[in-house]
Order: C-alpha cells, then structure tokens, then sequence
C-alpha cells in the first residue's frame, strides 16, 4: 500500500488531485478469536477481504493493515465521497455470516480522512488523520464512520438525549449511497 500511495501522492501534486483514506479495524476482534477461536478469526479476515472488493471502484487500493486493521487509499475523491464508501463497507462487513461461528455478529468501526488537492500533508500525516478518527468511532459506540465534517457524509442520525453525534452511528439495515450523479461524476473524475 505504501508503494501505491506514493504513486498516487505524486500524481495527486502534479495532476492538483485530491487523496482519500479509510481506515478499519474489526471491532472486538481478540474477543471473537478467544471465543470462536483462531480459525473463525481467520474466516472473519478472509470474509471481510472479500466481502470489501466489490465495493471498491478500479482505482482504490485495499490492504491488510496490521492484526484487524486495513487500510483503501482512494486517489481523487471527496470527504463525503470517501464517507460513502465507508459506509457501504461498513454494511458489507455487518452482513458477514460465518458459517463455522452461527450468530456471531462482526462489525468494524472506521476512520476517514482526505487530502484536498492544495494540501502539503503527506501520507503519514493523513494516514494518522484517519488513524484518530478511527479511534474516535470506538470510544464513541463502535460500528461506525468518523470523518471531519459529518455533515458531508450520509443523512445524520438524531442524537440521543439532545447530545451531538460526534460520528455517523451504523443504522441497522440501511447501506448510504452517494446520489447517483454523484457516483457518475467521480468515475467521470477518475
């Protein structure tokens, strides 16, 4: 993943492009090795690589990131459209089934984080951008996206007692698309 963001920092200087990234880690994941085991652990990774690929556009990179963690790299994206891709692997990820482990629920909880076009930040930088914001959705509930702005992402959620909702909580069942002209014109952009 490394060797990609290079390649898509230097495009994104020399093109004035825009770089995105989310950032994910399975939530609980020592809990569902020590209760199921290693070999439902490894089920859940393999599902969650498979289960992601088909919501990545061609232009996304996706790796393993370390234990639970992985990491997709979107080359010329916005914040709400990085959101929105979030979001849809956030729902891809809640409706693993594991045959081996029924009834276990697997989650993931996410952070996103987006290099505007102007910007000097490097790869590091962003890459603990979204590092923050994913461990803002954990100490914040888990199964969630946490990006900047909020606002820019999906419909928000009504806070709970009057509070505000510092990231988008999963809504159980719904899947957030970005509008359709909006997902045109980003393949158009690509």
């Amino acid at each position: 993943i490394n060797e990609a963001a290079a390649a898509t920092f230097i495009e994104a200087v020399v093109y004035g492009r825009s770089v995105g990234v989310v950032l994910f880690d399975i939530d609980h994941f020592k809990a569902i090795n020590d209760a199921h085991g290693h070999a439902v652990g490894d089920a859940v990774l393999l599902a969650i690589a498979r289960e992601v690929g088909p919501e990545l556009d061609g232009t996304a990179a996706f790796a393993r990131y370390g234990g639970e963690e992985f990491i997709v790299l979107l080359p010329q994206t916005t914040e709400a459209q990085a959101l929105a891709m979030a979001e849809r692997i956030r729902a891809a990820i809640a409706r693993i089934r594991i045959p081996q482990a029924p009834g276990l629920a697997v989650t993931s909880s996410f952070g996103v984080a987006v290099r505007p076009a102007e910007s000097s930040q490097t790869w590091e930088n962003l890459v603990a951008s979204a590092d923050q914001r994913l461990y803002r959705a954990k100490r914040t509930g888990r199964n969630r996206v946490c990006g900047a702005d909020q606002t820019t992402s999906a419909p928000p959620l009504a806070p709970e007692a009057g509070e505000a909702l510092p990231c988008r909580k999963a809504s159980v069942g719904r899947s957030v698309r970005p509008p359709a002209d909006a997902r045109s014109h980003a393949a158009d952009a690509r």
